[in-house]
């Protein structure tokens, strides 16, 4: 259903490719822009769309990376309100997690402000396409290359087991030394 992307990515497409793995990742569902929308059989899926293709975030660009700004609509279309309302809460959380943030970051892309989830329903109560979304900024680093080989897109908990203070940050002996584990428990 998604339009053919190129073979190598860059900026707005590249955009789009990442976004479509995240939300094939988080949510099991397909991405594809809004114009296909009533070529969808099966529910649930995503749609997007672009609002602005990009704003230059410095006049004083030099080189061939161009850096802007570039803002996209985001919804989960589903046969009910809840299921609607939770894949497109789930697609916001993520877009927040450093696991998954990280797929935007080998690319030069940073996920900026994404607006509160709302209902996004054109025709309540007269079809079964419930819609919830919201908006999202992205800021890109341009004219990267990518193919798909490029990127990688496994999800990589980054949950730190145990932290130990060096006995030079605390200023005492390794005796004194902190230890604390992911359960917020402190041992000596």
């Amino acid at each position: 259903m998604v339009d053919k992307l190129p073979a190598k990515l860059q900026d707005h497409f590249l955009v789009q490719y990442i976004l479509g793995k995240l939300v094939n990742q988080v949510t099991n569902c397909e991405l594809v822009t809004d114009s296909n929308l009533d070529e969808m059989e099966n529910y649930p899926f995503f749609t997007f769309h672009w609002i602005d293709l990009g704003e230059e975030t410095t006049s004083d660009w030099l080189g061939q990376h161009r850096q802007f700004t570039c803002t996209m609509q985001v919804d989960a279309h589903a046969t009910s309100d809840i299921e609607a309302i939770n894949l497109a809460q789930r697609l916001y959380e993520a877009l927040h997690e450093a696991p998954y943030r990280r797929f935007f970051k080998q690319a030069y892309i940073v996920p900026q402000t994404v607006s509160n989830t709302a209902n996004r329903t054109t025709l309540q109560g007269v079809n079964y396409d419930n819609d919830y979304g919201f908006d999202c900024s992205f800021y890109v680093t341009g004219g990267f290359l990518f193919e798909e080989k490029d990127l990688n897109f496994t999800f990589q908990d980054q949950t730190i087991e145990t932290v130990k203070a060096d006995e030079s940050v605390l200023g005492t002996n390794f005796k004194d030394a902190i230890f604390a584990d992911k359960n917020n428990k402190e041992k000596n």
